[in-house]
């Protein structure tokens, strides 16, 4: 029996297997068109999307050989740039070269630190020109091709970068910087001129440099032959009013209410309130700068741009542009180093009483130094002779607005003098 039974069980199970392979089979062949019809569909899907991913294809290539062609002109602007600063920079190398007189960028040690100073004239007998640049720590020892080459025929030129700034302050990082040794660095200037040169000195001052300029000349005038001001600082709070309310009245003239908005909230707060003039800190100093950009719209003329003459400078150099960038770019910066000169500057008592002429240099437009006050405190000077000659149409940088007009009007005033 037992045979029998495990042989039937046997054919039952190859009977169940057979049948269960037919059955796969049957639904293998059901599957079969829903397949096929799946792989159908996919492949008039990839079919309608090759014209899509081609033209995707074309316009990312147009795209990148857009900005191929973009980047490359930009390069090219950027080396024809660069070239043609170099060719001008050669250009004027040669142009102002002066092969028989003095042409010297030098360090010179005044108040036991070396200083720069640029020296440039045709001949070492005629009489000498100090420069002193405008700030505080605004050096423009560099800016030699601007008017000045229409002098230097009969006056030698000395530029400065004074303590603090520029090339002098790369040379002396740690050094200490206070108006006290800014004036006696200068008195070592002059002393320095002297005994080189042994011919008149004429102190000039742009800015901030007529701080040190005036006061100079009111307290060693038998040094030198006469004193100019350029941009003559008076009076810093008066200044600063006058800009301000002549700014607040030309931003309403325009519409930009705004702007005068602003511009008032700024002057109340720091300068009326007194908080940039007291005791001036680096961030009380980068607000009035603030103030001086919102009002200078309104009130700087159209003057020349210098940037190109800069760079075109043959007296240029890397030191200068490092110091041209942290003042733009590290501002709190460059106010901290020199915050004691800041504060020299806004509590300037200007000197009245001078044994030495006097002659004042104002740009119509110039409301930095209010060319209105400098009026006033030409007529209340008390020196041999004082006069004040106002360009038309200048502002508070004139030898940069218009180097031409300058130079003639610069040489009137120091025909004044020698």
């Amino acid at each position: 029996m037992k045979p029998k039974r495990m042989l039937k069980s046997k054919r039952a199970l190859k009977r169940k297997q057979i049948l269960k392979l037919r059955r796969a089979l049957k639904q293998k062949q059901k599957l079969k068109p829903r397949r096929v019809l799946k792989h159908k569909q996919a492949l008039k899907r990839r079919q309608a999307l090759k014209p899509r991913r081609a033209l995707k294809r074309r316009q990312a290539l147009r795209h990148n050989l857009i900005l191929t062609l973009i980047n490359r002109i930009i390069m090219g602007i950027i080396i024809l740039f660069f070239v043609g600063v170099f060719s001008m920079r050669l250009l004027n190398q040669a142009l102002f070269r002066l092969p028989n007189g003095v042409q010297e960028k030098v360090y010179v040690q005044l108040g036991d630190i070396d200083q720069f100073i640029n020296i440039r004239g045709t001949s070492s007998e005629n009489p000498v020109v100090i420069w002193l640049h405008g700030g505080p720590a605004a050096p423009d020892t560099f800016m030699t091709t601007t008017f000045q080459q229409e002098l230097e025929s009969d006056y030698t030129f000395i530029r400065w970068d004074q303590r603090g700034c520029g090339r002098t302050y790369y040379k002396n990082k740690t050094a200490p910087i206070s108006w006290e040794l800014l004036f006696s660095d200068l008195n070592e200037l002059v002393d320095y001129a002297s005994m080189r040169f042994g011919q008149p000195i004429v102190i000039v001052g742009h800015s901030w440099g007529s701080v040190l300029g005036s006061t100079y000349a009111a307290v060693y005038p038998e040094k030198i032959a006469g004193y100019i001001g350029v941009g003559q600082l008076t009076d810093f709070r008066e200044s600063e009013k006058l800009a301000t309310e002549e700014a607040i009245q030309r931003a309403y003239m325009v519409g930009n209410e705004n702007d005068a908005v602003k511009i008032l909230e700024l002057y109340q707060s720091y300068i009326l309130g007194g908080k940039a003039v007291e005791k001036p800190t680096s961030k009380e100093f980068l607000q009035v700068e603030k103030l001086r950009q919102l009002t200078g719209a309104y009130l700087s003329p159209n003057g020349r741009d210098s940037t190109l003459t800069l760079l075109t400078s043959p007296d240029f150099g890397w030191n200068d542009l490092r110091w041209q960038l942290r003042t733009k770019i590290n501002t709190e910066s460059f106010y901290s180093l020199n915050q004691s000169l800041f504060t020299a500057m806004s509590i300037f008592s200007v000197p009245h009483a001078f044994e030495v002429p006097v002659v004042f240099l104002q740009g119509e437009h110039d409301y930095i130094c209010s060319t209105a006050l400098v009026q006033e405190y030409q007529n209340m000077v008390e020196a041999p002779r004082a006069e004040i000659f106002i360009m038309p149409e200048l502002g508070h940088s004139p030898m940069i607005d218009d180097p031409v007009v300058f130079a003639d009007t610069l040489k009137r005033a120091l025909d004044i003098m020698i």
